[in-house]
């Protein structure tokens, strides 16, 4: 697309380029839509028209002051039109960005919801094709995406071992009630300092650092009891690494945490070519009566902006790259040579739903015949056959990536071929 744009554009579009990005906040960072998480899920017992009511009570009661806590660790950093700096451009949305399928995941949980297929959200607890299902898949919409591999690493990671603990009946209320969810949410993600005290329901007061020690604790115990798989030695520790590190000595992951890049960035680029600090930069930009200071404030505050863009840039990384020249970003787990051999060996775990939809389109497309699916999700495929016909086939188990509803048998290379031509 850039390489048409080069020789000439589109009509109306004569000299423009195309950047793909990663950053989940707008421009003016009044807005984001944020990292979307889908985790698979055990229903709870027992099994009624109740049920979705009752997963959703029993996973997110100890779950959603976790998703308080973790900000500090994975937020990407952003500069608002105010000229504030906050950790978490999606978490400070929380009141303006509801996580729902249908807006109306109101109330004492705006964090997080629950969708089967994508397409089922809590309010339809009665539906019994719903109520027989072994799984959910609890979508997380309150994090914001991040170029740091390690972050992804931690926020999957030490997310995935939290919900362990929940489904396996270790962690059924959180360590600490939180007075407001919401408001407790926001506080955080506005916090650089991480001394923020967040009041409970008992009249304490928590940072958002003690809170999370306190899952991490949990987490450990439980641990005492509990097998390992194979992958969680290495989150727990990281974990206990990155709280002793922004506990003690936050500078420590200035070049590995996005949001603490992008704040020592913004402050080095303010005084080195400004001469100015960002609380005077916000001052400027906050006061009515100055429209002068304000005028020469907003191009300064424009040009922090679009560099904190282009951090974000995946198409084009040269300005990262500048910063990981400077030493101010680490190059991360994967070089971009590894990350290209990744996706050249990419197959999904047997036991997840990309395993089948992988296998599916690899199917179809090594054939020669992608213009005959007509719809392909993380669980239902439908294509037209030799006949054309449509044909429809489901995997309601997502353990078993072979799995056919329609059939109750595995579906093979052999059997879809002989579908397709008939």
């Amino acid at each position: 697309m850039n390489e048409r744009l080069a020789r000439g554009g589109f009509p109306g579009f004569p000299n423009g380029r195309i950047e793909i990005s990663k950053k989940t906040s707008n421009f003016r960072g009044d807005d984001s839509y944020g990292c979307h998480e889908n985790y698979q899920v055990r229903r709870f017992e027992p099994r009624s028209a109740e049920l979705f009511k009752e997963t959703r009570r029993r996973l997110l009661r100890p779950f959603a002051p976790f998703l308080i806590s973790r900000q500090p660790f994975i937020g990407a950093g952003n500069l608002t039109n105010k000229g504030e700096f906050v950790v978490s451009p999606r978490g400070m949305m929380t009141n303006t960005v509801i996580a729902g399928s249908a807006g109306r995941a109101h109330g004492q949980t705006p964090l997080a919801f629950i969708r089967r297929d994508g397409d089922v959200n809590t309010e339809r607890s009665s539906s019994s094709d719903v109520c027989e299902a072994d799984y959910a898949r609890l979508q997380v919409c309150c994090s914001d995406g991040n170029v740091s591999d390690r972050q992804t690493e931690f926020k999957l990671g030490t997310t995935a071992i939290v919900l362990r603990m929940i489904e396996e009946g270790y962690l059924a209320s959180p360590p600490v009630h939180l007075a407001d969810r919401r408001e407790a949410m926001q506080a955080v993600a506005r916090d650089t300092t991480l001394t923020e005290r967040l009041p409970t329901r008992s009249g304490d007061a928590v940072t958002a650092l003690e809170l999370n020690r306190l899952y991490f604790l949990k987490a450990r115990r439980f641990f005492e009891i509990n097998p390992m798989h194979g992958w969680e030695a290495g989150i727990m520790a990281l974990w206990e690494e990155w709280f002793r590190k922004l506990a003690h000595n936050p500078a420590a992951l200035d070049t590995v945490l996005d949001w603490r890049i992008l704040f020592r960035f913004v402050e080095f680029e303010l005084e080195r070519k400004f001469r100015l600090t960002l609380r005077e930069l916000k001052e400027k930009l906050a006061d009515p009566r100055d429209e002068e200071s304000r005028n020469a404030a907003l191009p300064i505050l424009r040009e922090l902006q679009w560099k904190i863009l282009n951090y974000f840039f995946i198409s084009d990384a040269r300005f990262r790259e500048a910063l990981v020249a400077l030493g101010m970003v680490d190059e991360g787990l994967l070089s971009p040579q590894g990350m290209v051999g990744a996706v050249e060996r990419l197959i999904p775990p047997a036991d997840t739903r990309a395993s089948w939809r992988s296998w599916l389109m690899r199917f179809f497309r090594s054939r020669g015949l992608e213009t005959s699916v007509s719809n392909i999700g993380w669980g239902l495929i439908q294509f037209l056959n030799g006949s054309n016909e449509l044909v429809q086939f489901t995997n309601e188990d997502p353990l078993n990536a072979s799995y056919c509803a329609e059939r109750n048998a595995p579906l093979s290379d052999e059997l879809l071929l002989g579908i397709v031509n008939r």
